[in-house]
């Protein structure tokens, strides 16, 4: 099982891997865009998994929000 950290902003939501090298400086990068953490890390066996879970928990707040991949949030902030 991998960990994700899901963070929104808006209509849009992505997530990191809070195990990557490179997890503190990308959420404080995403934590400088307006992005805010959903709860705490949780375990699944890919992100389309992790995703039905966060909406499951998060119905009322995610549930026709946009998924954006971490680095192409990233790449345009640079």
């Amino acid at each position: 099982m991998l960990r994700y950290q899901f963070f929104k902003q808006g209509e849009c939501l992505t997530f990191l891997n809070p195990a990557s090298p490179s997890y503190e400086r990308e959420a404080k990068q995403l934590i400088g865009q307006g992005f805010v953490a959903l709860g705490t890390p949780l375990e699944a066996s890919d992100p389309t998994a992790a995703l039905q879970q966060v909406r499951r928990a998060w119905s009322g707040e995610v549930q026709h929000h946009t998924v954006m991949h971490p680095h192409a949030l990233l790449l345009a902030a640079a």
